[in-house]
């Protein structure tokens, strides 16, 4: 096999592993497990805004994403599947990469989905953030903390993220 054939798919590989990267440079400091989650206010693809603080009681899950990240198409069912566990109690929020918003709808209807989808077209949500990679999922708690983070593809994402969504619920009701 030549050598760029097999360090092309080595990277393909590599990318759907870790996740799609994106180049631009983070100069944001670090997030903080346990600080309180930066506030944005998006439009979703009805054309409605949403921000973070409206969210204020709900456990959201941010998981930003794009059409065109092999790992993001695979952790959208998932992450919909969870919605549905705790539709009282959990938002998920799929935050687009730069898309435009016929490009989000549509992928949206070819793979039937219904995940609440905010664009992002600047990346300045991204950014606050400190997004370097795609998918990266944000677990945010009642209060408005940053609980847990995860980046790239996970076997199941479920079994990471369902744990420490039904601990923040326990702990609410006591």
């Amino acid at each position: 096999m030549p050598r760029q054939i097999f360090l092309a798919l080595l990277f393909i590989s590599t990318m759907q592993l870790n996740g799609c990267k994106d180049d631009s440079p983070a100069s944001i400091p670090e997030l903080n497990i346990g600080k309180a989650a930066p506030n944005f206010e998006l439009e979703n693809i009805s054309g409605e805004m949403v921000s973070l603080k409206d969210l204020s009681g709900k456990i959201v899950l941010l998981d930003f994403w794009a059409t065109w990240c092999t790992p993001c198409v695979v952790v959208m069912p998932i992450l919909e599947d969870l919605q549905k566990e705790f539709p009282e109690n959990l938002v998920v929020l799929g935050i687009n990469f730069q898309e435009s918003k016929e490009a989000i709808l549509a992928f949206l209807e070819d793979k039937d989905l219904s995940v609440k989808s905010l664009m992002d077209p600047e990346a300045l949500v991204a950014k606050t953030y400190q997004v370097d990679a795609l998918p990266t999922q944000i677990l945010i708690d009642q209060e408005g903390r940053l609980m847990a983070r995860h980046i790239g593809l996970f076997p199941s994402v479920r079994k990471l993220f369902r744990p420490i969504i039904k601990k923040l619920l326990d702990e609410s009701q006591n």
